[in-house]
């Protein structure tokens, strides 16, 4: 039968896990009954395999409980960067800052080792997207096939630019024509 792990006391007051059921009572070799033991693997043995696997080569609890804080806030980001990426709009961004602002949060999702697939930015992306750009969307989705990131982007800039180069000319035109109807009526 093994010695189970237990809990003793280091030089700066953290509890230190120990493979005997004692303490060190001072920095002597003299050893004391640890009463923090049976709290301690009671703590230990309610941990899942997985969390278990990312603690246990922690040599004190202080370690143990930051490593659980720590597992906690990066799941916490994660579960904030996945709602940032389905919930941003394009809004009055220009397509290549839409997009780059969408990659961010998905380069920070990986960053939070919670990475999204392409596939899922790109349906991200074209959720974010305005009704001018329906039938683009529309285009993409009847194509069947799943489009890349970077198909996509070529796709979304040569469309704004068509749509920035249609609203230039009846801009043109319209300033065309007002200076028109007013020689006209001079």
């Amino acid at each position: 039968m093994s010695t189970p792990r237990t809990v003793a006391s280091s030089e700066s007051g953290d509890d230190v896990l120990n493979p005997t059921n004692s303490v060190v009572a001072s920095s002597t070799t003299s050893l004391m009954s640890n009463p923090k033991y049976l709290v301690w693997i009671r703590h230990l043995s309610s941990l899942t395999a997985p969390i278990l696997a990312r603690v246990i080569n922690c040599t004190t609890f202080a370690q143990v409980w930051q490593t659980l804080a720590n597992m906690h806030m990066a799941q916490t980001q994660a579960s904030l960067l996945k709602m940032q990426l389905q919930t941003t709009k394009k809004g009055k961004l220009s397509m290549a800052d839409y997009i780059q602002k969408m990659r961010t949060i998905s380069d920070n999702l990986s960053v939070s080792l919670t990475p999204a697939s392409d596939t899922e930015l790109v349906s991200h992306i074209l959720s974010g997207l305005n009704p001018d750009y329906d039938s683009l969307i529309d285009s993409v989705y009847v194509g069947g096939s799943s489009i890349s990131l970077e198909e996509l982007t070529n796709l979304l800039l040569n469309h704004e630019a068509r749509m920035i180069q249609r609203l230039e000319i009846d801009i043109s035109i319209n300033i065309a024509a007002r200076s028109g109807f007013n020689h006209s009526h001079k």
